[in-house]
């Protein structure tokens, strides 16, 4: 989380020159060089077609997602954002659920649950000091 914030925060600071893509693209190599650091203390193992397709079509996805943030983060208010991020959680719950037949122990729950009423407390306690709409 705190690196995606950094990557939020200097995205908001990169000049409108600088492609979007470019954004998303140094967030992918920079996650690619991250794994890759921590796939040494784990043993290789051989990748199948199947597997390769599996992985063409994550990088794929996440690309795609990574622009998405960097566009919305150009153009949209932080505190407004920022609680439709952890939408995600919700969305890695129900895949890691579905797909791997994996449920989070109570802990990482409750982590989870205190990201959310952080990011909750925010977008309430920015529209509180805004005031009320003029109408």
């Amino acid at each position: 989380m705190a690196l995606i914030t950094v990557r939020d925060l200097v995205t908001r600071r990169m000049s409108t020159q600088v492609p979007s893509l470019m954004g998303s693209f140094a967030t992918a190599v920079t996650v690619t060089v991250a794994a890759g650091f921590a796939s040494l203390s784990e043993p290789w193992v051989s990748v199948t077609l199947p597997l390769a397709g599996l992985i063409l079509a994550a990088s794929g996805f996440i690309l795609l997602g990574y622009l998405c943030s960097v566009l919305v983060m150009r153009v949209g208010e932080v505190g407004f954002i920022a609680p439709f991020r952890y939408s995600g959680l919700i969305w890695a719950l129900a895949l890691g659920w579905l797909v791997f037949g994996d449920w989070p122990d109570p802990v990482t729950m409750l982590g989870g649950a205190l990201v959310v009423a952080t990011g909750l407390f925010t977008l309430f306690r920015e529209r509180f000091a805004q005031g009320p709409p003029n109408t």
